[in-house]
């Protein structure tokens, strides 16, 4: 939400109450930077915290989920984009991406990652360049597949567990 301008999102509380959450709305009840402070705030005695009374956040509008954690932003002046968010610093995606197989010739997807510090997350989005729109699935589907084993690997590396991939 706070890195993709003209996300809009719904966040429902445990109260049952829904908050629209958007940039540059009249009616939206959050924009995406107070949301993130209100997540990130510190804890104080006798004050719920944002984090523990939110039971979901959906997305309404500006990004369609198109499954397996990937999200497609469309606009009519812009080639479309994937996004995904991942706990991995940039660097790590940028060396992921590096890797790719996928033999792509140079500026036919352009890769952004948006660190976030204070959440731990990364903000990757991928863009196709004129005339490589039908690869940006695959692109994007396996670029966010790679994240997600470096994840694991990475997650089973900090517990003691053995790395069998």
């Amino acid at each position: 939400m706070h890195s993709v301008v003209g996300a809009v999102a719904i966040v429902v509380t445990s109260s049952g109450e829904r908050l629209l959450v958007a940039h540059h709305r009249t009616d939206a009840s959050l924009d995406p930077c107070q949301l993130r402070a209100g997540l990130t705030a510190p804890t104080r005695l006798g004050v719920p915290h944002l984090a523990d009374v939110v039971t979901t956040i959906e997305i309404a509008g500006g990004l369609v989920d198109i499954g397996g954690g990937l999200y497609q932003r469309s606009h009519p002046g812009a080639h479309d984009e994937r996004w995904f968010v991942t706990p991995l610093a940039a660097d790590r995606v940028a060396t992921i991406v590096a890797e790719c197989p996928l033999q792509l010739p140079d500026g036919s997807i352009s890769v952004r990652v948006v660190a976030d510090t204070v959440l731990a997350v990364s903000a990757v989005c991928l863009v196709a360049g004129p005339g490589f729109g039908y690869r940006l699935d695959e692109a994007a589907f396996w670029l966010h597949a790679a994240c997600l084993v470096d994840e694991l690997i990475d997650g089973s590396m900090s517990t003691g567990a053995p790395r069998t991939a």
